[in-house]
């Protein structure tokens, strides 16, 4: 019952911080660069000197295809915070009051949260890979490279965690 309650509150929580977060200037920029892309192959050659890896403008790309405000990569953001603080609370195997602890901390609740950036994504991905070690089905393989090939694509910080995930695996 803990568990819930407190995926609850998260979820009110970086609900009500993203409503307020005024996006920043490299948030915005990550935006512009994705609406000023008229192609994915635009996009490659505009986000070129970013600096960072691809996904998350990939995925801003194809939001802003359907969105024509920034406000909706908010909603984005919205769904991989709750998404990656589902992760943490009903699938990690570490103990009900660290997972409590870990979710409701300023890196997941601000820094992956709120903010809209890649920092997110990259971390859900990173826990979702050492997840899917963890377990045995058919294509195991498969999912485990696809998402450590995302984690490493996503930012350059999570690139050497997905290095350091699968020196461990």
């Amino acid at each position: 019952l803990l568990l819930p309650i407190v995926f609850v509150h998260y979820t009110i929580i970086i609900g009500t911080g993203l409503y307020y977060h005024e996006l920043w200037g490299d948030e915005l920029q990550s935006w512009n660069l994705v609406k000023g892309s008229s192609s994915i192959f635009n996009l490659f050659s505009t986000i070129k000197y970013e600096g960072h890896p691809p996904v998350w403008h990939i995925l801003l790309w194809i939001l802003s295809k359907f969105a024509h405000t920034p406000e909706y990569m908010k909603v984005l953001h919205f769904i991989i915070a709750l998404l990656l603080g589902g992760v943490i609370l009903f699938l990690s195997p570490f103990p009900p009051m660290f997972r409590v602890t870990m979710v409701m901390g300023y890196y997941f609740v601000f820094e992956y949260a709120v903010i809209s950036r890649n920092y997110g994504i990259g971390a859900l991905f990173a826990f979702l890979t050492v997840w899917v070690m963890t377990k045995e089905f058919r294509h195991k393989n498969i999912v485990y490279y696809l998402l450590l090939f995302l984690t490493a694509n996503v930012h350059l910080l999570s690139c050497l965690l997905a290095i350091s995930i699968h020196a461990g695996y």
